[in-house]
C-alpha cells in the first residue's frame, strides 16, 4: 500500500485548484483586483516540483531508479498517455462540436498540431508536460549520485547560481524550453533533501519549525530580489525559464501549505485531499476542456465566478471519471 503524505497531498491538492483559478481568471484581467489576486497566486508550478522531489525520496528508498528502462517507461507514460488523450480529445470536440468547444488555445494547422505533439510549440500547457519529462530524465541521473550527495549539494547550487543569472540577465523567450529544468531542479532537490533530513516528518516541532524557518527564508529572499530590483514585477515575466525572483516566491508558500497541512486530523478532509493530489495531475488537463467550454458558451453560461468555478470544478473531475473508465475498458 502507497504510504500518503497528507501535508504533501493538501500542498498538491490546493495548487491543482489555484491552478483551475488562475487559469479562469486569465480571463478576466482587465479588472485590477483580478489580475493581482491572478499574479500573486503564481507559486503553484514551483509547489509541484517541490513535492515532486519530497516523493523521489520514496523511490530512492526502494531504488527504482536502479531498473532505468522500467522506471523511464512507467514515469513518461504516466506524464505523456493524459497529455495526447485530452489533446486528441480537445482537437476532436472543435472539429465535430465547434459551436460548444471553440479550442481555445488550439490552432487548426498541422504545424501546430505536430508542435503540439512533439511538445515544441504547439498548444500553450505543453510546456508543464516537458518539464516534467525533463524532470524525469534528471532524476533518473540524479538516483545514481544518491551515495555522492555532494555532488547533489554541488548540482543544486550550480541550479540556484543559473536561476540567480536568469533573474539578472533575461534569457529569450523563444528558447526557454531548452533550459528551464535547469533553474527548476534546486527546487526539485530541495524537496528531495527536505524529505531526507526530516526523515518525512511533519507533525513534530523541529519538523514545523524547520518548514516554516524556510518559508521565512524565502520569502525575505523574494522580497530582497524585488528590493534590488527596485520593483516587483509580475510573476509570470520571471517564470519562463523561472528565476530567483519566481521561484523564492513560490517556496515560500508551498512551504507554508505543507505547514498548515501537518495540522489535518479529519479523515474526510484527509480523503478528499488524498484524491485531488492523486488525480491532480489529470485534473491539470481535463479542466482545460471543461473551461473552453464555459469560454464558449459564456454569453449564456455565467453564474459569477463563485458558481462558475464550482461548476468547472466539478465537470473537470466528472471528465477525470470518464477517463479512467476509458482506460480501463481498454486495458481489458
Amino acid at each position: 500500500m502507497k504510504i500518503r503524505y497528507y501535508p504533501i497531498d493538501f500542498l498538491k491538492a490546493v495548487s491543482i485548484l489555484v491552478i483551475i483559478v488562475l487559469h479562469y481568471l486569465s480571463y478576466s484581467l482587465s479588472d485590477k483586483f483580478i489580475f493581482n489576486l491572478w499574479n500573486w497566486l503564481h507559486f503553484v508550478v514551483t509547489a509541484f516540483v517541490f513535492a515532486s522531489g519530497y516523493l523521489f525520496a520514496d523511490q530512492v528508498n526502494a531504488k527504482k531508479f536502479f531498473h532505468p528502462l522500467a522506471y523511464l517507461k512507467k514515469r513518461l507514460l504516466r506524464l505523456i498517455l493524459p497529455y495526447y488523450y485530452f489533446l486528441a480529445l480537445r482537437y476532436a470536440l472543435m472539429f465535430f462540436a465547434p459551436f460548444w468547444f471553440s479550442g481555445i488555445g488550439l490552432q487548426k494547422t498541422f504545424g501546430f498540431f505536430i508542435n503540439s505533439v512533439f511538445l515544441l510549440n504547439g498548444v500553450d500547457y505543453s510546456w508543464f508536460v516537458l518539464l516534467f519529462i525533463q524532470i524525469t530524465l534528471l532524476s533518473w541521473l540524479i538516483g545514481f549520485l544518491i551515495n555522492r550527495k555532494v555532488f547533489l549539494w554541488l548540482l543544486m547550487l550550480i541550479s540556484i547560481l543559473i536561476s540567480v543569472w536568469f533573474y539578472l540577465f533575461k534569457f529569450p523567450y523563444n528558447h526557454y524550453k531548452w533550459v528551464m529544468a535547469f533553474s527548476w531542479l534546486w527546487v526539485y532537490l530541495l524537496g528531495y533533501f527536505t524529505a531526507l533530513y526530516t526523515n518525512r516528518e511533519f507533525k513534530g516541532l523541529k519538523a514545523r519549525v524547520l518548514y516554516l524557518s524556510l518559508a521565512g527564508f524565502f520569502a525575505v529572499l523574494f522580497f530582497s530580489a524585488g528590493y534590488v530590483r527596485g520593483y516587483f514585477d509580475v510573476l509570470t515575466s520571471n517564470k519562463y525559464p523561472p528565476n530567483i525572483y519566481y521561484l523564492s516566491y513560490g517556496l515560500s508558500w508551498a512551504l507554508v501549505l505543507i505547514f498548515a497541512g501537518s495540522f489535518l486530523t479529519a479523515r474526510v478532509f484527509k480523503k478528499v485531499t488524498a484524491y485531488l493530489s492523486a488525480k491532480s495531475y489529470e485534473l491539470f488537463f481535463s479542466h482545460y476542456l471543461v473551461l473552453d467550454f464555459f469560454v464558449s458558451n459564456q454569453g449564456w453560461l455565467n453564474f459569477g465566478h463563485t458558481i462558475n468555478l464550482l461548476m468547472i470544478l466539478g465537470l473537470s473531475l466528472l471528465v477525470i471519471i470518464v477517463f479512467q473508465l476509458s482506460f480501463a475498458k481498454l486495458k481489458s
